[in-house]
Parts: structure tokens; sequence; C-alpha cells
């Protein structure tokens, strides 16, 4: 217990630093007591989401070593 509001205390600082305000209290999250409603739209971010992950497969699916043809070539 004592570990998590730890982070939630650096998480918080952090945010307040960054000017950005959380919807909840840190104490309200750690006893999981919430609004009923959501402030956050619920399909927001999943394009952005979905991008990121087509740009990440499109770097992993990239062969690491040359091609037999070139690697010939370079011979």
């Amino acid at each position: 217990m004592k570990i998590s509001t730890t982070t939630m205390k650096i998480a918080w600082r952090f945010l307040k630093n960054l000017k950005v305000e959380m919807p909840y209290a840190p104490a309200f999250l750690l006893l999981n007591i919430r609004e009923k409603r959501s402030v956050y739209k619920r399909n927001t971010c999943t394009p952005l989401f979905t991008a990121a992950l087509f740009n990440i497969a499109k770097i992993w699916n990239q062969p690491k070593c040359l091609s037999t043809d070139k690697w010939i070539r370079k011979m």
C-alpha cells in the first residue's frame, strides 16, 4: 500500500507540473470511488492508437539482414 501511495504522489506532482488536471483526486482513485459517467470520450484515441500499431508493424516486418540478391551483388 505504501508503494502505491508514493507512486500516486509522484504522478500527481508530475501532472501538476505539466498543468494537466486529473478528473479525480488521488485519494479517490486509491479508494476506487469514481463518478458514474466518464469524463473522457471512449473513442477519442482509437484512430491514433490504430495508426501507431500499423507503423510499429511496418517497422517489425522490415528485414534486418540484406536480401540474398543484395548480399550476392555486394560480394
